[in-house]
């Protein structure tokens, strides 16, 4: 009897111990996390998305691969990928988030955070969704892409060249304590348009002595 009792509990034994490794091996902790995030980064920084997206989960949205394609194939991006924490995020899977800096031709984006979306998939770390490839938030790709500040720099440049010649017209003109409207023209943000609506108006030119 004692040895049935044995046997059974041998059996118990082995059976909690082949549950209990298959458990520990479906979980993702903050030191795979990191690794992950690693691979992640030195994939990026080659320009190698492909392999990217060999990572993806069956479960990944089906636009997630083009996307991730398209951010950092062939691309030269400088990534640095930071952890910073991870908690459970629904039923075998876990959300990882992080903070990033990138920089590329042109732009540079740095202290954003970012996340992933993570679950094992044949004993592997598989990405199911994130927005790490979104390098540029959308607000800030729209507004470099804006019509606004592609003009900005000729804007200025009128409003530079404005200045000067209400500056020069001022010079011309018959007015009292005019040290008052100089200080406007330069302290004064947007004084130059101040004066054009008042003392250029206004006031009149110094005539030329014959």
């Amino acid at each position: 009897m004692n040895k049935y009792i044995l046997g059974f509990l041998t059996f118990l034994c082995i059976l909690f111990g082949v549950i209990s490794h298959v458990s520990a091996s479906q979980v993702v902790n903050s030191d795979d996390a990191r690794q992950f995030m690693t691979i992640v980064k030195n994939l990026v920084n080659e320009g190698n998305g492909n392999d990217i997206t060999k990572m993806l989960s069956p479960h990944a949205g089906s636009g997630l691969s083009q996307k991730i394609t398209d951010a950092v194939e062939g691309k030269q991006i400088q990534f640095i990928q930071e952890f910073s924490g991870i908690q459970e995020y629904g039923s075998g899977m876990y959300k990882v988030t992080g903070r990033y800096s990138a920089k590329g031709l042109n732009w540079e984006a740095s202290g954003l955070s970012n996340y992933y979306i993570l679950e094992i998939v044949n004993d592997k770390i598989s990405i199911v969704d994130t927005d790490f490839y979104q390098f540029m938030p959308d607000i800030m790709n729209s507004i470099f892409n804006s019509p606004i500040l592609k003009i900005f720099p000729i804007l200025i440049f009128g409003l530079v060249i404005f200045w000067f010649w209400m500056l020069i017209d001022l010079s011309k003109r018959q007015i009292d304590n005019k040290w008052l409207w100089y200080c406007l023209l330069f302290f004064i943000p947007f004084g130059s348009i101040i004066y054009f609506f008042t003392g250029h108006k206004k006031y009149p030119k110094i005539e030329k002595s014959q």
